[in-house]
């Protein structure tokens, strides 16, 4: 009760917010700061006249506030899984895969129907999640972090562009087309952006897309070329989309999952990491550009 007083007091830095979200009187949250303040021989806040502010002391003592909860979550998750069997729930955020995700999920679902699943979609971690699955171009060593696919990048082309009988282009073939790209943020953008550079070559990026789907839609439509993964971005040709490795060099990404080495790992979690990994042992075959494996 204290705890969770001073975090919501501290999150607002106003004891009339935190009583309005707690529906707790404003007295009695303040009597549970004061009661902190005393135990710990320290105040918390600084008081000014009527708005009070986060020290340092509090700022401390917040961040191990926050790990204590993350305990407290972690050993709920044990004992819960001292008792149960392929039941709970697991939390991923997805920075990648998005167009893999339906069918994984399915998936999961068939063979673990019992087993809640939050999905976030978004550029950061929050920390809450159990399994991060995203992409980079380098390998990684990390202990909590496995590699679970290696995919080629390639130009995408619509099925009339003059380049798609080729096996494989330069980057001198394409200095007079038109790009349609992602967004500079975006993964894809930072694994594709220093191989342009590497080889000098700028691009006439004539349009950025908000999202995946926009741009395959802006491809198959003639609209420009672009540049796709091979794999996880779905079937190329059922988009009306031709994909053609590069003659330079071979470029690409890997896929990896990874999990909070210093938080407790659910059964649960351990049964989607486990799921994910060969679900994708599964898809991986000899580099085809036009089919999804």
């Amino acid at each position: 009760m204290k705890l969770h007083c001073f975090k919501i007091t501290a999150k607002y830095e106003s004891v009339t917010k935190a009583s309005e979200e707690l529906y707790i009187p404003q007295p009695t949250i303040s009597k549970q700061i004061r009661s902190l303040e005393a135990e710990l021989g320290f105040q918390l806040f600084t008081r000014r006249g009527k708005h009070i502010y986060l020290n340092e002391n509090g700022k401390i003592f917040l961040e191990y506030v926050q790990k204590f909860e993350n305990l407290m979550e972690d050993c709920k998750k044990e004992i819960f899984d001292q008792n149960q069997k392929a039941e709970g729930s697991v939390s991923l955020l997805v920075m990648s895969c998005s167009k893999m995700l339906p069918n994984i999920l399915q998936e999961f679902r068939r063979l673990y129907p019992d087993i809640r699943l939050y999905i976030n979609q978004s550029d950061s971690l929050s920390g809450n999640e159990d399994l991060k699955l995203f992409s980079q171009s380098d390998g990684s060593n990390s202990s909590n972090c496995i590699q679970l696919l290696r995919e080629d990048i390639c130009l995408a082309l619509p099925l009339g562009h003059p380049l798609v009988f080729k096996k494989s282009v330069t980057l001198k073939d394409l200095q007079n087309e038109r790009f349609i790209m992602l967004k500079p943020e975006s993964n894809l953008r930072k694994v594709i952006d220093p191989f342009f550079q590497k080889h000098d070559f700028r691009p006439n990026i004539i349009m950025e897309a908000e999202n995946p789907s926009l741009l395959r839609e802006l491809i198959s439509s003639n609209f420009g070329i672009s540049i796709m993964p091979a794999i996880t971005w779905g079937n190329a040709s059922a988009m009306q989309i031709k994909l053609i490795p590069f003659n330079e060099v071979s470029l690409g990404r890997n896929i990896y999952l990874s999990w909070n080495k210093d938080r407790y790992l659910s059964r649960s979690a351990c049964l989607f990491r486990s799921f994910l990994e060969k679900y994708f042992e599964d898809i991986l075959a000899p580099p085809h550009y036009d089919t999804f494996y």
